[in-house]
């Protein structure tokens, strides 16, 4: 930057080719050391220190030193620290003396330095150097302050060119402010252009006619120029169409006239396609306050503003139907305790306005519940339906019935409370004890006979707790035997399940495999039968509603008693009214098992004729609607004498007798079951005429959902064979621990097992399964007992437990959640019940067999199709009579040709006894097609 100069030298010179040099610089950066080596020719002094105060305090920085470089070697030597580079602190005294002058002139070292370096030190510097005086000069500009030199000079050496180097330090501060202007400058244009580009809306600036200059590429993308070149120079008309632009320079030119900023919401529809920005506008100004321009900033904002109307229409609704209810609604902050929201009803109630109740505590006015012991917000209760006592403004008490919940409105929990005014009718209450105590008064003749009704109501009320222990013993004794029965039943079905995928057994075995599945599932429904009853008595069954399509399960049901009306060659019908909408909220369990067992019955006592079903709506008023479901047969009907006792339990009609079948509980159930669906079931039948059963079952109206079924597939082994699982089976019943060890290792599990709590615990500490089948009744420690004491061994991870039971209530439901538990199978169970259980539980990819096909697999009849003989072989007369006979189920005729055919076509015979057993006629005429 600078020339070396020598002492001596003019030192006006100095000074103007120094100017020339500090305007002409366009660097980033001063040369320190250059502008030190400058000071120090001006100056004549021994040594000159420069030093640069900070932009955010009064410390400093020594940036440059100029002189003997030997003696300033030895000075950091003596010092303890390199001058150089050396970051001072702000020292007040140093401050306080050069303060008010530009130029301060210290007489030694230590009148300078003050307490910042110690006197014995300044000592040995001043004497090894030889200095004299030492001056201080600052360099600035007006009142900004940038640093100063420290010039050191030898003993008796004076400072004769003051008027120089303040000249000098003048334009080291111009220098330096123009330095930092410069540098300011280009990072705020990097700043801006840095901040216009990352802006997500669209930026532009035009001049004063409304002619575009700048613009960041948002802008240029919608607009569609591909150049900033291409749109300097253009207007709104060049780019936009006339309506939009037309608006534009109508709102630029109302910026120029106002010469103010503004926001505009613009909802413009462009191309079929409508959306809400929201542009920002606003004049730019030159130096002289001149208004030279528009700049612009626009971004888009429809989903806000949609979400803005959807919540004013939501708050509308909210605040119509709070308004709209005789109850008393109150919007609580838990955390504050603050009202928010209040009804004109509870306003009414409390005595006030309720601009008066917003915004005060809640305790002030519904209850005397302390602060911060609120039932609800504080203590964890429930509050539902409790009576309790609203305090009005004036102090005055209202009985009200009262529920508390927490809630959650926009994401933010709230206290909801709601309350009915029942002060009358506790005041109808005292004045019905008052009459009541007069009553008594005026009747003491009858203390006799009141004595006698206290003392049968005491007998009764004996009876009645004899009569619910006999009821509890029973319900007791029904769960025992449910899992007692279930228990090897479960093995039963799950061995005759594996047994069913032996692709070794014979078409016999498998015949014989299918008749102890059908017998077990018959036995099981029986068992199902008695333990709904027993919940249904013991108040413990409770309706499952759901959205279902009334139609398709009524075409389901015709599919499944197709078959057998047709080989009693009955015709079934099944009429709708169109007044039945598609989908209704019922309890489909329930009217799934209450068809049925009508339709059963009817084809069952129907030996010929028809079973027709006719399905309609009633209305008893306009609220209550009723789905009403007719079975009319044409059957042997039912004696007058029979009718009354035809829903009790385990009564059959002497018709049910002769045919040997039932258990006389069907009917029973129905009934119980429509009456809990809020309907009935009502009959009327004559002897040999007939019978007409009607069900009514009330209901809501549905919506219409879509589902997606998929086929289901039998699980052959887990996908990932990297990974290894270990199951505990714990049961007391030898036969399940092998039906569940069969099923897991057939698909690739491990497995362990205990046959009691004990041998649970002790095989989980020592082989840490993945995975625990947990039965609930042992003998010594039970399931749940057991359960217990494994989540009291486990610390942070919890292994998964599956309780697997045949118990006849759920009431070990409500322990799922005490115990961890992760899911509850009750026994009976399939393996796909099992393996899907587990595949939730363990997040397991299973691998799984084909399903069966119809055209490669006869079902249940162990013989593929390409092993039967060729059909087309046989004699076309026998065919024709075999078909006709299947057709017209002539039984006789079908077994007459079995035996024709037998020797020399055992396999088609064989699967023709097969379908004569399962009814499948259809699929007989089928096979023999001509």
């Amino acid at each position: 930057m600078f020339t070396f100069m020598e002492k001596h030298t003019n030192p006006l010179e100095v000074i103007i080719k120094s100017s020339e040099e500090f305007i002409n610089y366009s660097g980033k950066f001063a040369d320190y050391k250059k502008i030190t080596e400058t000071a120090l020719v001006l100056s004549n002094a021994k040594y000159v220190v420069l030093n640069i105060f900070s932009n955010d305090s009064l410390d400093f920085n020594t940036v440059g030193i100029s002189g003997v470089n030997p003696n300033i070697e030895k000075a950091a030597k003596i010092l303890g620290f390199d001058i150089l580079n050396k970051q001072w602190k702000h020292d007040p005294n140093r401050f306080t003396k050069i303060k008010d002058q530009q130029t301060t002139v210290f007489e030694d070292l230590q009148q300078l330095t003050g307490t910042t370096i110690s006197l014995g030190i300044t000592n040995l510097v001043a004497k090894v150097f030889n200095l004299g005086i030492i001056v201080i000069v600052k360099i600035q500009k007006e009142k900004k302050i940038f640093g100063d030199f420290t010039f050191l000079f030898d003993r008796h050496e004076k400072f004769d060119n003051q008027k120089y180097v303040e000249l000098y330090s003048n334009q080291v501060g111009l220098f330096l402010d123009k330095l930092q202007s410069d540098l300011n400058l280009k990072l705020r244009e990097s700043y801006l252009s840095a901040i216009v580009e990352n802006q997500q809306g669209l930026f532009w600036l035009k001049d004063k006619e409304g002619k575009f200059l700048e613009a960041n590429k948002r802008f240029l993308e919608t607009s569609g120029i591909n150049s900033i070149e291409k749109l300097i120079g253009l207007s709104d008309k060049d780019i936009w169409p006339p309506d939009l632009a037309k608006k534009y320079n109508d709102d630029d030119n109302r910026i120029i006239e106002s010469g103010k900023d503004q926001i505009f919401e613009e909802l413009i529809t462009n191309k079929n396609e409508t959306k809400w920005f929201e542009t920002h506008k606003a004049p730019v100004f030159d130096s002289n306050n001149e208004i030279i321009g528009t700049t612009g900033y626009s971004v888009e904002i429809t989903k806000r503003k949609l979400n803005e109307i959807n919540l004013i229409e939501n708050a509308h609704f909210f605040r119509s139907l709070i308004e709209n209810i005789s109850v008393g609604i109150i919007i609580i902050d838990p955390i504050s305790k603050i009202i928010e929201e209040v009804n004109t009803q509870a306003a009414a109630m409390i005595k006030l306005e309720p601009e008066e109740i917003i915004g005060k505590k809640c305790h002030q006015f519904l209850c005397y519940t302390e602060e911060d012991k609120c039932p609800v917000c504080d203590l964890g209760l429930s509050l539902d339906n409790s009576e309790r006592q609203l305090i009005s403004s004036d102090k005055s008490e209202t009985t009200v019935l009262k529920t508390a919940k927490l809630i959650e409105i926009n994401g933010k929990q709230k206290l909801l409370e709601s309350f009915v005014d029942i002060s009358n009718l506790k005041k109808a209450e005292a004045t019905l004890a008052k009459y009541s105590i007069e009553l008594k008064t005026k009747n003491s003749e009858l203390d006799e006979a009141l004595s006698r009704e206290k003392t049968a109501t005491n007998s009764a009320r004996d009876m009645a707790e004899i009569a619910n222990f006999a009821n509890h013993s029973k319900s007791l004794f029904l769960a025992n035997m449910s899992h007692e029965i279930r228990t090897p039943l479960n093995a039963i079905i799950g061995f005759a399940q594996l047994n069913d995928r032996d692709k070794n057994m014979t078409p016999k075995q498998r015949e014989y495999n299918s008749y102890i599945l059908k017998a077990s599932n018959h036995l099981l429904g029986l068992i199902n039968d008695i333990l709904d009853l027993s919940k249904i008595e013991a108040g413990k069954i409770q309706l499952s509603l759901s959205n279902v399509n009334i139609n398709e399960i009524l075409s389901d049901i015709k599919v499944l008693f197709k078959e057998r009306a047709e080989s009693k060659r009955i015709r079934l019908s099944f009429l709708t009214s169109e007044n039945i909408p598609d989908y209704i909220i019922i309890d489909e369990k329930r009217f799934r098992q209450i068809i049925i067992n009508l339709i059963g019955n009817a084809i069952k006592f129907t030996e010929k004729g028809s079973v027709t079903i006719y399905s309609h709506i009633e209305y008893k008023n306009i609220e209550d609607k009723y789905l009403v479901v007719e079975v009319k047969d044409t059957g042997v009907g039912i004696d007058e004498n029979e009718i009354d006792n035809l829903f009790g339990q385990f009564v059959q009609t002497s018709a049910g007798i002769k045919q040997g079948s039932g258990t006389g509980l069907g009917l029973s159930l129905s009934k119980k079951f429509a009456k809990l669906m809020g309907g009935d079931i009502s009959v009327s039948s004559k002897p040999e005429e007939g019978t007409v059963f009607s069900l009514t079952v009330k209901y809501e109206e549905g919506l219409e959902t879509i589902t997606n079924t998929k086929e289901s597939k039998l699980p052959i082994g887990i996908a990932d064979i990297s990974k290894s699982y270990k199951v505990l089976i714990v049961d007391d019943n030898e036969n399940n621990i092998l039906l569940s060890k069969n099923i897991l290792e057939y698909v690739g599990f491990e497995t362990e097992k205990a046959s009691n709590g004990y041998e649970a615990i002790e095989k989980f500490e020592q082989w840490k399964p993945d995975l625990i089948l947990m039965d609930l009744i042992m003998p010594g420690l039970d399931g749940y007992k057991t359960t217990l004491k494994i989540r009291e061994l486990e610390k942070s991870t919890l292994t998964p437990i599956i309780i697997v039971s045949g118990k006849i209530y759920d009431e070990e439901q409500k322990d799922i959640k005490q115990f961890k538990i992760q899911a509850y199978i009750k026994k009976p169970f399939t393996d796909i019940e099992l393996l899907t259980s587990i595949s939730k539980i363990l997040q397991i990819e299973y691998n799984y067999d084909e399903p069966n096909k119809t055209n490669s697999i006869i079902p249940k009849s162990g013989i593929l199709t390409d092993e039967i003989e060729d059909i087309h072989e046989m004699d076309i007369f026998i065919r024709k009579k075999i078909i006709d006979a299947a057709e017209s189920a002539d039984i006789d005729m079908l077994n007459e040709q079995i035996d024709i055919i037998k020797i020399q076509y055992p396999k088609i015979s064989e699967l023709i006894i097969v379908y004569v057993n399962k009814f499948d006629y259809l699929a007989i005429a089928n096979l023999l097609k001509i």
